[in-house]
């Protein structure tokens, strides 16, 4: 699992470095006022893309880690999966130009986040972690290189980096089937009733969590820019995008437990995955607070100058709730590949009530302060919930299927 771990963290490091410059070089290149009209409007596309992004890619992910000997079963589930992802993203094009109508912007965005994300769930089904690792670090030097040609050639406006930002997996998985095909057929022959019965009834306790994920995530954003303006939201955004460092270790570690557990049998030997996850999600985070702390304002002052010296805070913040957003991603991967999405439905869903209640009362008093608070409040709640079903699994009053 370590050495699984440390392949697809590598290619994390270096992916999300690679991303963290590209989001440092809008804050620095673009003004405070546009730098937050971008991240507001990416952070409502993340919103609309759960309707077709979420469920689905967790699911390919277990059915194919569950069925990678029986070859047969695999293609089966890998077309319904397909099939229903593609008659779900044609609904939510339509539903968001009807909602939002003249936003093309956001119907690309969706278009090409959606596949992206359908598309990293089939190379972890598969467990090819190499593929994986490569796709995370190519996807965003295409994004960045694209960025710097823009800015040398072009003026960078919000038009062009929302679209680098949808499409740039899109190259990426066109030169990586045409080199390293992946080992996964569509045959509309195999659509079947009785499959896509079984991939709703995973994938709907998981749409739910997703969306209350992103709700997480997104709404001290959105509620942050009801109560105030685009610099504010600026300020909380660039806490965001320093907190991704903690993030880079918890989903290397999530990614490969989750496919494991799901091929695993008993529970005994389920738990003892998820002990050792949950251990280097905690370390690695204890061990990247302390130069945070040290280290922070010098940093953001030196990059982003004076003008972003205010995230300092929000950003420590937002550090400690990247911690415990990375120990719940532990347990969703103990939920969800033991088939009992429903868990991770649970805490997810109460994290993102705690989020946004919290946001409502917080941030009109506590501004940028009040949504980092909020953060960090919705995912203790988390931990708290799938604390208390693991000791249920601890005492065999829940089981894994």
């Amino acid at each position: 699992m370590l050495k699984k771990s440390v392949m697809v963290g590598v290619g994390n490091v270096i992916g999300q470095g690679i991303a963290f410059a590209f989001m440092t070089l809008l804050a620095v290149w673009m003004s405070k006022e546009e730098y937050g009209k971008v991240r507001y409007i990416l952070s409502l596309s993340t919103v609309l893309s759960t309707f077709v992004a979420s469920g689905f890619p967790t699911a390919m992910t277990r059915f194919l880690a569950k069925y990678h000997d029986d070859l047969p079963r695999k293609y089966a589930y890998f077309t319904n999966i397909m099939f229903i992802f593609l008659i779900s993203l044609i609904i939510t094009e339509i539903f968001t130009s009807i909602v939002f109508m003249g936003e093309w912007l956001l119907l690309m965005v969706i278009l090409g986040y959606s596949v992206s994300l359908i598309y990293m769930g089939t190379v972890r089904g598969l467990m090819d972690y190499m593929k994986y690792s490569i796709f995370n670090i190519i996807r965003n030097l295409v994004k960045i290189t694209l960025l710097l040609i823009i800015y040398l050639y072009f003026s960078i406006t919000s038009a062009p980096v929302l679209l680098i930002y949808a499409f740039g997996g899109w190259i990426t998985i066109f030169i990586l089937e045409f080199l390293w095909k992946s080992d996964v057929n569509f045959n509309i022959k195999m659509v079947s009733k009785k499959l896509i019965k079984d991939v709703l009834l995973f994938s709907s306790p998981i749409f739910v969590t997703t969306i209350a994920y992103v709700t997480v995530m997104q709404a001290p954003v959105l509620i942050l820019k009801y109560f105030s303006d685009y610099s504010e939201v600026a300020t909380l955004s660039l806490a965001f995008t320093l907190s991704i460092v903690f993030s880079f270790i918890p989903v290397a570690i999530s990614t490969v437990t989750m496919p494991k557990i799901a091929s695993l049998r008993g529970n005994e030997h389920r738990i003892r995955i998820f002990k050792y996850s949950t251990a280097l999600i905690l370390l690695s985070g204890v061990g990247l607070i302390i130069p945070a702390i040290l280290f922070g304002k010098q940093g953001i002052t030196m990059v982003f100058k004076e003008e972003y010296a205010d995230a300092y805070l929000p950003f420590i913040i937002i550090s400690i709730g990247a911690v415990l957003a990375g120990i719940r991603n532990s347990f969703s991967a103990l939920w969800e590949g033991g088939g009992r999405p429903i868990i991770s439905t649970y805490d997810t869903v109460s994290a993102a009530v705690v989020t946004i209640f919290s946001s409502i009362i917080l941030i009109p008093k506590y501004g940028v302060i009040g949504a980092s608070i909020s953060y960090v409040l919705g995912w203790a709640s988390s931990i708290l919930i799938s604390s208390y079903f693991l000791l249920m699994l601890f005492r065999k009053r829940l089981s894994l299927s």
